[in-house]
């Protein structure tokens, strides 16, 4: 092809077209649509090699499978940014080993991965191999342990976990643990990669390396804490073999004196790399995976018993005593205690406690740790002779030999030398006190082993959180936390300033809601692949880049250590320049429906702006939401309109039919699923599909002007939304909270990219017969609470890596209710409306849950008595007679549709947990009297004439206030432009038989015209 490869516009990992460079009809080329010719039946695929650059691969599609098959396989394998291999992780340029999950994170990481693998052999091979091994540029454990050739490439795929989870798993550098939960005390991290080295030698055993490193080092030891202890050593062995070259360059002599003056230099080689070679997570990871081994070679019986092994030795302290159990708590005894090599020691069979004696334990450790620094230095060493000479060289046995003898005494003039032997003796006395200290203590104590700086070090080292407060020297949750008055919440509110997170508010040193919702839109935003950067000369401004490190922690509205790590990475990133946050909700005058002048450039809170003759936009530079053409402002792509603030009731943000989109207006193609729809030309209005289409359509006429994104935010709902609008409601227990439980149930992975994600959780799985709060349950709904990390128990203790619900039936006793007030800021409804307006699953679960709350309503007994009491009875099928239901009462398209109607807004006056009542049950006697009526008694006339006397009757006994009456009348009597009128006869109202499900995670990107033209 003309212009060699690839094209100019096109990627390197595309598929560049199908067919022949020559006139033909277009094919229309992936992610580009750049047109390429063709006019045979044949595909041209260009495969990029490691050397040699592209190569063109014809596809004949009359010889072969299908041009379509082959181009779905084809795109699968193409490369793609920041993945390590095909279907494998995603991992940015500083994400890898970067992250401190914690343990219900990272094993339920493990457990996915683990059910679905079902052979513990492969599992911890797996595991070890993200990153030890061949993908990980270490492949001498490839060649110590025995590894399957056909996993040393591709560690872990699609096909053993989902994105997300191989995402944590390759990024999961260390894991927190907690001694009860994450409100009470944080335990040091373990770097828990180390525990599947040793897990794979167990499972697996040795390879060929492993046998040839036997005969000159333990392999256990050489994999595991000596290998370590001998890195570190081998750390300063680098630096010391740097500065001699440097000094024989220089023309000096070099020399190694072992006063103490002299052995401070090569002391601070080595002590300057131990937290990179040796940490104590580095460490403790060795020690569990020694303690370990016992229980991996015999894991247990159920479905993950490896996830469950990590449960329990990583979980809360235990209750029972004794060194002898499996727990972290005691690593310091297990590891010695089954050490290979083996440490001396004694130890007391009944109650676990080991005992090591310094002088004996110190030349054996010192021993083993010069066995592995030697092997490191051999291998190392060996492996540079063999590339400098190559195959020729190879062949030399001569010359081989006298390479090895070479080798051999470098490496002992390093590690017997003076100051190598010196630097041994420091690390064995070091590792030394190190166990000496820990079997004295718990299993967590670090004694004097460096660190690594924590993140949260510019804050005091503080978990800052909700009330924190400088003036009162409050930190971490705990008053007088310092003795004098420090600036760490003011520092942290600077900061989150200084990267657009403000929240409408002045850095004050006050912890409050609004530093917390700052926070909580930094954990939000930061989630993305993409950030919004600063631009460098020579012109300033912004740009969309490629993220370096994703934030992966939890929303919760707390400075925790990954949020403080993220704040760090945007504000120094690469280059120095730093992410700012990429959403920006403002303000417009508007004249005659035209935007005008801003007047507010930063809105965040709901109540920061209450001027109601300004309309709100928000301008998202990452441009994640398609925007249709007609919908886009003064041209520019990334802006939409939000709403306006509304005087009505206890006032609040609205977003109204002036403000949503056409494209959002609610239709039979966009509610109902499409499988339940007659292909045309057929017309769905005389079936039943149609006829349930136009009583639910007739609701949402009244409660959402027919459209899914408009959102009320200014009652005592707080935020509702939807064809019933399902409302939050200012207790926190509502209906939203049930309608998003019932959607994270039916489509989990839709759910988290509309909800999850920012930090919005149902407090409990869907099940119908629980989602029954604050008396729902007896008016034929459903209601509870939502739930969010980082709230406050009933003692005032806050979780930041618990959920735990927001809610309570007054009020005042609710200690985060700023959190309901959060979910109708203006940032906030910008993601709801735009997820109501673009994903096509938030509107299937609308037809749904409706469907699923007529159905309950209807099934209803219309009262608790014996059928021989007065109200309507029917036969029940066995020659006697049974309670009617409401859906045998209210049986017309018009009276079902009067019904629902006030069962969405005043269901207290429909039915209570003993049938009808109120306003229901009046109109029922209305119109049949207050007797016993059999309702199959009735003829064709009556009936109909019943059903136009129930619909009148609903509606005029509706109040006028708050325009009730006529929203009840207006459902009664919506013309559907697509299915016509309700109906008034007896039985018209046929109802679909069980609510339907849909293709899932469906996003509308390819449905809406773009501006460009195309669809």
């Amino acid at each position: 092809m003309a212009g060699g490869f690839p094209p100019p516009g096109m990627r390197r990992e595309q598929i560049l077209g199908s067919g022949t460079p020559s006139a033909a009809p277009a094919f229309r080329c992936i992610a580009k649509r750049r047109k390429i010719p063709y006019k045979n039946p044949r595909a041209y695929l260009v495969r990029w090699r490691r050397k040699g650059g592209p190569e063109m691969v014809m596809v004949d599609a009359e010889a072969g499978p299908r041009i379509e098959d082959v181009l779905a396989a084809a795109v699968k394998t193409l490369p793609e940014a920041a993945r390590r291999w095909p279907e494998g992780p995603i991992c940015l340029a500083r994400e890898y080993k970067a992250y401190r999950p914690d343990l219900p994170t990272y094993s339920r990481w493990v457990e996915e991965v683990e059910r679905r693998i079902a052979d513990t052999d492969e599992l911890v091979q797996r595991l070890r191999l993200l990153h030890y091994g061949r993908a990980a540029g270490n492949v001498l454990f490839d060649i110590v342990l025995d590894s399957k050739l056909n996993r040393m490439g591709a560690p872990m795929t699609l096909a053993h976990a989902g994105q997300a989870t191989l995402d944590g798993l390759i990024g999961t550098g260390k894991l927190t643990t907690f001694v009860t939960d994450s409100a009470g005390t944080w335990r040091p991290p373990v770097d828990i990669s180390h525990l599947w080295v040793l897990a794979d030698y167990v499972r697996n055993g040795l390879g060929a390396g492993g046998y040839a490193l036997a005969a000159t080092a333990d392999p256990v030891g050489a994999l595991s804490w000596t290998g370590d202890l001998a890195s570190w050593w081998s750390s300063y062995n680098d630096q010391r073999l740097t500065a001699r070259a440097a000094a024989v360059e220089a023309g000096q002599e070099w020399q190694e004196p072992t006063d103490p003056a002299a052995l401070a230099t090569p002391l601070q080689w080595l002590h300057r790399s131990t937290t990179w070679r040796c940490g104590v997570d580095d460490l403790f990871g060795d020690m569990d995976a020694i303690a370990l081994m016992g229980a991996l070679a015999e894991p247990g019986q159920g479905a993950t018993p490896v996830t469950d092994l990590l449960r329990v030795y990583y979980g809360p302290s235990p209750v029972q005593v004794g060194r002898a159990l499996l727990h972290a708590d005691n690593r310091f005894h297990l590891f010695v205690r089954h050490a290979q090599p083996a440490i001396p020691h004694t130890v007391d069979e009944e109650t676990g406690v080991v005992t090591v004696d310094r002088a004996e334990a110190l030349p054996v450790i010192r021993g083993h740790i010069r066995d592995v620094a030697m092997a490191i230095l051999r291998i190392t060493r060996l492996r540079i002779a063999g590339r400098e000479r190559g195959i020729i060289g190879l062949l030399d046995q001569t010359g081989n030999v006298l390479r090895g003898l070479r080798v051999e005494a470098s490496v002992r003039e390093d590690v017997d030398g003076p100051w190598g032997a010196a630097m041994l003796d420091e690390v064995a006395a070091r590792f030394t006190d190190f166990l000496l200290n820990g079997l004295a203590g718990e299993g967590w104590d670090v004694g004097a082993w460096p660190q690594d700086a924590s993140p949260l070090e510019p804050y005091g080292g503080f978990l800052l959180q909700y009330g924190d407060s400088d003036a009162a020297r409050r930190y971490g949750g705990k008053n007088g936390a310092v003795p004098a008055v420090m600036q760490y919440v003011r520092t942290l509110q600077e900061h989150l300033e200084e990267l657009g997170f403000t929240s409408g508010v002045t850095p004050d040193g006050q912890f409050g809601a609004s530093t917390a919702m700052a926070l909580r839109e930094l954990q939000i935003e930061a989630q993305q692949s993409r950030v919004w950067q600063e631009k460098g000369a020579p012109v300033p401004g912004m740009a969309v880049e490629t993220a370096a490190r994703r934030f992966r922690g939890y929303v919760n509205g707390c400075l925790d250590p990954e949020t403080a790590a993220t704040i760090a990475e945007w504000r120094r990133p690469a280059g120095g320049l730093r992410n700012l946050c990429p959403v920006r909700v403002y303000t417009r005058r508007v004249n005659d429906g035209v935007p005008g002048a801003v007047v507010h450039t930063d809105v965040w809170r709901w109540d920061q702006v209450k001027e109601t003759n300004v309309r709100f936009y928000a301008a998202d530079g990452l441009a994640r939401y398609p925007i249709p053409r007609q919908r886009i402002v003064d041209g520019d792509p990334t802006v939409a309109v939000v709403g306006a603030f509304s005087e009505a009731e206890t006032t609040g943000p609205n977003l109204g039919k002036v403000h949503s989109w056409p494209e959002a207006a609610i239709t039979t193609r966009t509610l109902v699923p499409a499988g339940l729809l007659p292909a045309p030309p057929a017309d769905p209005a005389g079936l039943p599909i149609g006829s349930t289409y136009r009583v639910v359509r007739a609701i949402a006429h009244v409660e959402c002007q027919g459209n899914f994104d408009i959102i009320n935010a200014y009652d005592r709902g707080r935020v509702s939304i939807g064809v019933c609008h399902w409302a939050l409601m200012t207790t926190g227990i509502g209906e939203y909270a049930a309608l998003l439980a019932y959607y994270a149930h039916i489509d989990p992975e839709a759910y988290q990219r509309d909800f999850g994600r920012y930090g919005i959780l149902p407090e409990k799985p869907w099940d119908p017969a629980t989602w029954t709060a604050d008396g729902a349950g007896a008016q034929a709904k459903y209601a509870g609470r939502l739930a969010f990390y980082g709230l406050r128990d009933g003692t005032g203790r806050l979780h930041p890596a618990e959920p735990l619900p927001l809610g309570a039936k007054k009020v005042e006793d609710i200690a985060d209710a700023y959190l309901i007030d959060y979910l109708r800021g203006w940032h906030a409804l910008h993601r709801l409306a735009m997820g109501l307006r673009t994903n096509e699953s938030m509107w299937r679960l609308m037809w749904t849950f409706t469907l699923f709350r007529l159905r309950a309503l209807l099934a209803r007994p219309f009262h608790s008595g014996p059928a021989a009491g007065p109200g309507p009875v029917v036969p029940d099928g066995a020659g006697g007679q049974r309670v009617a239901t409401f859906g045998e009462v209210f049986t017309s398209e018009r009276a079902v549709t009067a019904l629902l109607r006030w069962h969405v807004n005043r269901p207290g006056r429909v039915l209570d947990s003993n049938g009808a009542v109120n306003d229901a049950l009046a109109a029922f006697q209305t119109v049949y009297g207050t007797g016993r009526v059999n309702l199959a008694a009735l003829t064709q006339a009556q009936q109909d004439a019943a059903q136009v006397a129930l619909a009148q009757d609903m509606i005029d006994r509706a109040p006028t206030d708050s325009n009730y009456r006529d929203s009840v009348r207006n459902a009664v009597t919506y013309v559907d432009a697509e299915v016509g009128a309700l109906r008034s006869t007896a039985r018209s109202f046929q109802l679909i038989p069980e609510a339907p499900m849909w293709p899932r995670s469906a996003r509308l990107s390819a449905v809406y015209p773009l501006s460009n033209g195309r669809r």
